[in-house]
């Protein structure tokens, strides 16, 4: 029994190694095409992946690329890549605890998806706004944004 758990294990350790060393390639290689990226959208697509990959882990560094990345989108008013640099901004600031701020970025980021008519993005705005509330504890606050979708 206790050969099994080993060998369970060592597959297990390798398993997460190369797939810690895949992801590290992965950013290194969108960092690397983000140099010599010349278009403006591609570059915006990069930075977001870039902010997604770092928002949980290194919220600092994911603020930077979110900076940037919103930095080009808003001259070239992109709706639909503004709408996830602002969500991004708010899960940066809900991870930093700075719930007023997050709350703040996710009203922005629904205000576009109601530009869009998009209603999944809606939808998703509303939760993140309503979770905010949560996170301060304002539960009957955040049970109203929750019905006011129903």
């Amino acid at each position: 029994m206790n050969i099994i758990i080993r060998i369970i294990s060592i597959l297990v350790l390798v398993s997460v190694s190369y797939t810690l060393f895949a992801q590290d390639t992965n950013i290194d290689s969108l960092k690397n095409v983000l140099k010599s990226a010349t278009a403006d959208t591609i570059k915006i697509d990069i930075l977001i992946q870039l902010s997604n990959y770092y928002c949980y882990s290194e919220p600092e560094e994911s603020l930077e690329y979110t900076k940037k990345a919103y930095g080009i989108a808003k001259i070239l008013n992109l709706p639909e890549q503004n709408f996830i640099i602002l969500r991004n901004y708010g899960i940066i600031y809900t991870e930093k605890g700075q719930y007023v701020t997050a709350r703040n970025y996710y009203k922005q980021s629904l205000n576009i998806a109601k530009q869009l008519n998009d209603s999944l993005k809606i939808a998703s705005s509303f939760g993140n706004i309503g979770n905010t509330y949560m996170n301060i504890g304002d539960f009957e606050k955040a049970l109203e944004i929750g019905e006011s979708q129903t």
